[in-house]
């Protein structure tokens, strides 16, 4: 018999008990939706876990540090072994195209912006460097954010939120251009100082209410958000009493540094390098760090997590598979003694113990297949009903439990839950396994029958 002719022959007989099929696939079935559903969570699980990790830290970020072997060599020689401001513009003017920027933060005061006494909003106002963007994702809806001409030029410009510009100017887009005044509290040498200026707006972003705290204050006006305006202005701002000041300097013992986009990483990483040993040349007592801030090792050792959590539950579904097979080796074994006549009469007429048992293989082998197909047809429903009601489960998980940056990103973020296609093809040359491991030895038995003793049987 051809294969053609054996698999039309093994779906008669399949039909013909059907009954007994349909029960001895239900375990296999079982096996097979578990493990499709549980590969294609774990993808999903992985993808939201890089995904939330690459909103909070980018991976194109660099962390210079310098270090000492000797601690008390950070004071008495600061300025020796600190990079100076003057250094630091030095590295950021020779920079090539693979470094966007060195992220600077200055103060960070707290106050309010204003156009006169009704229309105000409280503010927490940052110093920042145009690179800053990489560190915090700021989403600029109207204007733009800080430039490094802002930053050259000491320039009195803001980035304010969109709460801020509906406060202040009733909508966003009236704000761009508009001028407001900042009034900041500094406490230094525990004497309040004010900070005040005049600052154009030339961004809006949005404010990401992560804990949905404007949902309870009463006067949207006293709600506090983040604003940005260039580092160099916030230090000609701020006042600095004489004795403090001559204690700083501008130094720094590491810089952060934004790379263009990831392939620029490794050239970025050499000229830092190259920076940092013509800065300190053969100096023992010092050394310097180089690091990324989100290494590929680290979103790899997050996949390696949830494939071994992912692997566990699927060896537990594979359980299912097992007791399936089982009851298909069951199964044959009684379709062999049921059609122990049939066997008796082929191997009369000729036919070899590899015909017979290749003929009862394709049967087994037909039976997980089908049942593998009844399994991704199930494992599909079951993902695309999670697809499409994920966000209303989200909804019903207790805040206590999810939360945070967590929460927020999954809910803002467009996450669609599919079938895994690997796991399919896994799981279809599984099946086709667990038919031919089980079904060899019913297989292997009809093909060792005698044709006398197949004839006689009753």
């Amino acid at each position: 018999m051809g294969l053609i002719e054996n698999i039309s022959q093994a779906i008669k007989t399949i039909k013909s008990n059907s009954k007994r099929s349909a029960l001895t696939m239900i375990g296999i079935v079982i096996g097979l939706t578990s493990v499709i559903t549980i590969v294609s969570a774990g993808s999903l699980i992985s993808d939201i876990v890089n995904g939330l990790l690459s909103s909070m830290i980018k991976e194109t970020l660099i962390s210079v540090e310098i270090q000492s072997e000797n601690d008390d060599m950070l004071y008495d020689e600061s300025e020796k072994y600190y990079l100076t401001e003057d250094e630091k513009k030095e590295f950021e003017d020779n920079a090539p195209d693979s470094i966007y920027g060195v992220l600077s933060v200055s103060w960070r005061l707290e106050g309010k912006v204003y156009t006169d006494n009704s229309h105000y909003s409280l503010a927490r106002v940052s110093g920042v460097s145009s690179a800053y963007s990489q560190l915090r994702q700021v989403n600029i809806t109207e204007g733009r954010y800080l430039s490094k001409s802002d930053c050259d030029k000491a320039s009195n410009v803001i980035v304010i939120s969109d709460i801020a510009a509906r406060n202040c100017f009733g909508s966003e887009k009236n704000a761009i251009g508009k001028t407001i005044s900042i009034n900041l509290n500094q406490n230094v040498m525990k004497q309040e100082k004010l900070v005040c200026a005049d600052c154009v707006v030339v961004g809006i972003y949005k404010y990401e209410d992560k804990q949905e705290q404007t949902k309870r204050i009463n006067d949207i006006r006293n709600f506090s958000t983040d604003m940005f305006m260039p580092y160099t202005t916030m230090d000609n701002l701020v006042v600095m009493p004489t004795k403090l000041s001559l204690e700083l300097s501008n130094t720094y013992s590491g810089l952060l540094v934004a790379a263009k986009d990831s392939d620029s990483i490794p050239d970025a990483m050499r000229y830092i390098n190259d920076f940092m040993r013509d800065r300190f040349p053969g100096d023992e007592d010092y050394s310097y760090t180089c690091n990324q801030l989100l290494p590929k090792e680290v979103r790899s050792m997050i996949d390696t997590v949830v494939m071994a959590i992912t692997a566990v539950f699927v060896a537990i579904g594979g359980i299912s598979l097992v007791v399936g097979g089982i009851g298909l080796m069951n199964t044959m074994l009684v379709s062999v003694t049921e059609r122990t006549k049939e066997i008796g009469i082929k191997k009369a007429l000729g036919a070899k113990k590899s015909t017979i048992r290749l003929q009862f293989l394709i049967e087994s082998a037909t039976i997980c297949l089908i049942a593998c197909a009844i399994g991704v047809l199930v494992s599909s429903v079951i993902l695309t009903v999670l697809d499409t009601k994920f966000y209303d489960l989200i909804d019903m998980v207790p805040k206590k439990v999810l939360h945070g940056d967590l929460r927020y990103y999954i809910e803002n973020t467009e996450i669609h839950i599919e079938v895994s296609s690997i796991a399919v093809i896994v799981s279809t040359l599984f099946s086709v396994a667990v038919g031919v491991i089980f079904g060899y030895y019913p297989a292997n038995k009809g093909a060792k029958m005698q044709p006398v003793d197949a004839l006689r049987y009753e």
